[in-house]
């Protein structure tokens, strides 16, 4: 591929103005894929008025609406409103039985996100770019799978079309399970990913999540930083010192009762003065965080905000003294560094990760090269740590008043979207993926 050709279409259900986090790598890749292409065209969902919105500038991108009744526009009955699901909410068992309903197939290609209006109408209106001579490739990304849909119905039609799968997220895990029947399901995503030309992810872990499911080495695309163009890198402090944690619980798979009872510790052990100390939470699980808050008896250090912009939520990244991460690792689903980790990068600000389950070498490692804060895990062992690394950054800032950590700055040329759309070009340009091969063989 010479450095422009053709057209490039991207099928992108979640895409700005949409207020949610899942957009931030489709917008980030199509930004970059400009300079790759002579035209580029985004699809994306009617449903976008149905989420809360804020101002992304997008009028250099050709935007297509897709018409969309899924189950969001039925639950929403046509209102627009904020539609994202409580955590609390999805835990009774008929919400779980709906949840795992959705993502499966056939229910997931009907009304799942997109569903089968969304599909058919991105396919009528592809092909028009395609009889035009307008696209040559496509890229489409999971969640939801009603974009792979769109494209695997190009692909069988069109098969010169060179089709990039991408995951940010693995649809079948063992963590949350949000499916039935594993058996179908993975027969379906092998049938359906069979078509691609590339099967890509952003990290090692989804990339082995992700293999089970392609004869083709699944490729990794890396996230760059979700820093946007406008960003203000001169945001001063809280006056108190802030741990800061912008996001949701998802059930009870991000737990931060181990930090809650390291902090209630130090300031039994007047430690830490609850008057210049302060636990931030800005989310939709609001009513879960103060529930755990209550139960440590922090109330009088916590401060609760509903879901905020993404404008708001990185000042308070970047006014936090350390940004807090919830994330999972079970066998099989490690090295997950999700898009909250990314935003936080953005942030140069500290982490504190605190990992639900087994040992996530890959995430350990990133954090000892960039030196990025402190990662534990939930485990009663790790109490001490958690509080000696409290302890240490909140007596440093209390006499000094000063907190200058520093993140390592080569992070930022690591994680870089210029870096990732040329491995991206590359790939393209490779022709043949070589087919995936185990290492038992």
């Amino acid at each position: 591929m010479s450095n422009k050709k053709h057209g490039i279409l991207f099928l992108s259900y979640y895409f700005p103005p949409m207020r949610t986090i899942a957009i931030w790598r489709n917008y980030f890749i199509a930004s970059e894929a400009k300079l790759l292409f002579d035209n580029l065209f985004i699809f994306t969902s009617s449903n976008k008025n149905l989420f809360e919105q804020e101002y992304i500038d997008i009028s250099s991108f050709d935007v297509t609406l897709l018409k969309t009744y899924d189950y969001r526009k039925i639950l929403s009955s046509g209102k627009s409103n904020n539609i994202s699901f409580k955590e609390n909410k999805k835990q009774n068992p008929f919400s779980r039985l709906g949840i795992k309903l959705l993502n499966s197939f056939p229910f997931s290609f009907l009304i799942g996100e997109g569903g089968i209006f969304y599909i058919y109408d991105g396919f009528r209106k592809a092909e028009k770019l395609v009889n035009e001579n307008k696209i040559s490739h496509l890229y489409s990304s999971y969640r939801p799978m009603a974009d792979h849909w769109i494209s695997f119905f190009l692909k069988r039609k069109y098969t010169n079309l060179h089709w990039t799968a991408d995951f940010r997220d693995l649809p079948l895990d063992d963590v949350y399970k949000n499916y039935l029947g594993r058996r179908l399901q993975k027969q379906v995503l092998r049938i359906l990913l069979k078509k691609a030309d590339l099967v890509t992810a952003f990290t090692n872990g989804l990339q082995k999540g992700m293999q089970e499911y392609s004869d083709k080495l699944v490729q990794i695309i890396p996230n760059g930083l979700f820093r946007l163009p406008v960003q203000n890198e001169n945001i001063a402090l809280q006056n108190k010192f802030t741990l800061q944690y912008t996001g949701s619980l998802f059930l009870n798979e991000r737990d931060p009762s181990i930090l809650f009872k390291a902090v209630a510790e130090l300031i039994y052990d007047e430690v830490i003065d609850q008057d210049n100390f302060i636990i931030q939470y800005a989310g939709k699980d609001g009513n879960q965080w103060q529930q755990s808050i209550e139960h440590f008896g922090l109330s009088s250090v916590s401060q609760i905000s509903a879901e905020i912009s993404s404008e708001e939520a990185r000042a308070l990244q970047q006014k936090a003294h350390i940004n807090i991460l919830l994330t999972t690792a079970q066998p099989g689903f490690t090295g997950i560094f999700t898009g909250k980790f990314f935003e936080y990068l953005a942030s140069g600000r500290p982490m504190l990760v605190i990992i639900n389950g087994i040992r996530d070498e890959e995430f350990e490692a990133v954090f000892t090269k960039y030196q990025l804060g402190k990662l534990v895990y939930t485990k009663k062992e790790a109490i001490t740590n958690l509080k000696a690394f409290i302890a240490e950054n909140y007596l440093q800032w209390k006499q000094t008043g000063q907190y200058n950590w520093e993140v390592d700055t080569k992070i930022g040329e690591d994680f870089s979207w210029g870096k990732s759309i040329e491995i991206w070009r590359k790939l393209m340009i490779q022709g043949e993926v070589p087919l995936f091969t185990s290492s038992d063989e």
